[in-house]
């Protein structure tokens, strides 16, 4: 499995519409709500996003206005048991303001319905990092001034848990480690287990647009398998827009045609740009991308939104990867709710014709779409 989650916030609203105090907030709002679990508006806070690091697609932004604390959380499909090497990394921006004792990123454990911590990783006011185990014991501290205020780094935190003996720990900034130790106690529980991880945007007193938490370019892999099980650097997420109907055109009544032009790629509430079908096992739909012009490939993350007609019987809905003579539609998740989208995103670390790592030419050929179980 390895890489188990990839975000770059490139699937919500307008690519490059960052104006403004908080730009593409409505839109931020309804692709969180329903991708993650989270806190994702208190009173004028809100989640919504920026230029990224480099300016050629989004990042998620924590509120300027401070308000209320804000947060969001991803679970996973099966939690990561004892003992397993948890990597996360993401490019970070942390703001002049709110930084003392302020805590960035949070390992949950044990109950995966709640917000219990194993491990936490907080920001001071020395411009050190600090890693905690259960919010309250401190594991270590770096050195201080490791970071700089109002500038992009890209955060490494890798990290075995384990309340005893058998921990570990390793914190990189821009492929420098600052922090790094074995032997240790890391975590609060005795077998412990990581549910999930939270990001924070934490409540603060500046309102200005400078000073305000940026993410972006977020990986999280498991430690197993041959590839991408290690610290991977700062990666890049990037979007890779639809180019036209694949092999398989079950469900390609959308304005019309079988084609992508009439398709919104970035559904609200109301939107009837969107793929229409009937519950009928083994219908399914792909769609070719334009040609992929990267070089290294760490991984693939498909996202789509659904909602049914009527709020019945849940419909089961499988991501799909067609790559060569082999296909991956493993992936299965339940869509109930007729009112709402209900997100999906879907990371595939690996190509399913090689069981190797992607590369340009084999996502440029590849077909992405889903199917009904």
């Amino acid at each position: 499995m390895a890489l188990i989650h990839l975000e770059g916030w490139e699937a919500i609203g307008k690519e490059f519409d960052y104006t403004g105090t908080l730009p593409n907030q409505d839109e931020t709002l309804e692709y969180l709500r329903s991708t993650y679990h989270g806190k994702f508006a208190v009173s004028t806070s809100r989640f919504h996003v920026r230029r990224s690091w480099d300016g050629r697609g989004q990042a998620l932004g924590g509120s300027i206005n401070f308000s209320g604390d804000l947060w969001m959380a991803k679970y996973w499909d099966t939690p990561l048991a004892a003992s397993t090497t948890i990597t996360i990394g993401m490019r970070i921006k942390i703001p002049g303001t709110y930084r003392n004792n302020t805590e960035l990123i949070r390992l949950m454990g044990t109950n995966s319905g709640s917000l219990t911590s194993e491990a936490n990783l907080y920001m001071l006011n020395t411009q050190a990092i600090r890693i905690r185990r259960s919010s309250s014991t401190t594991v270590a501290t770096s050195a201080n001034n490791v970071f700089n205020l109002n500038e992009w780094h890209y955060l490494e935190w890798q990290t075995v848990l384990d309340s005893s003996t058998g921990g570990s720990y390793e914190l990189r900034i821009d492929g420098v480690t600052v922090l790094s130790g074995t032997g240790v106690a890391t975590s609060a529980n005795s077998t412990p287990t990581n549910t999930g991880i939270l990001l924070f945007n934490q409540n603060g007193t500046d309102g200005s647009i400078e000073n305000q938490m940026l993410f972006d370019d977020w990986y999280v892999c498991d430690g197993t398998g041959a590839v991408n099980n290690d610290f991977l650097g700062p990666i890049n997420v990037y979007r890779q827009p639809l180019q036209a109907a694949g092999t398989n055109t079950d469900a390609g009544n959308f304005g019309g045609t079988d084609g992508v032009a009439d398709l919104n790629s970035y559904p609200v509430l109301d939107d009837t740009k969107g793929i229409t079908l009937t519950s009928t096992s083994g219908q399914k739909q792909s769609y070719t991308t334009i040609p992929f012009h990267g070089s290294t490939v760490v991984g693939v993350s498909v996202y789509s939104r659904i909602q049914t007609e009527s709020s019945g019987l849940p419909i089961e809905v499988k991501h799909r990867v067609d790559s060569g003579a082999s296909s991956d539609a493993t992936k299965s998740f339940s869509v109930i709710d007729s009112e709402n989208w209900t997100g999906f995103l879907s990371t595939y670390g690996l190509d399913p014709n090689t069981s190797g790592a992607w590369s340009q030419a084999t996502i440029s050929a590849a077909e992405f779409g889903w199917e009904i179980a």
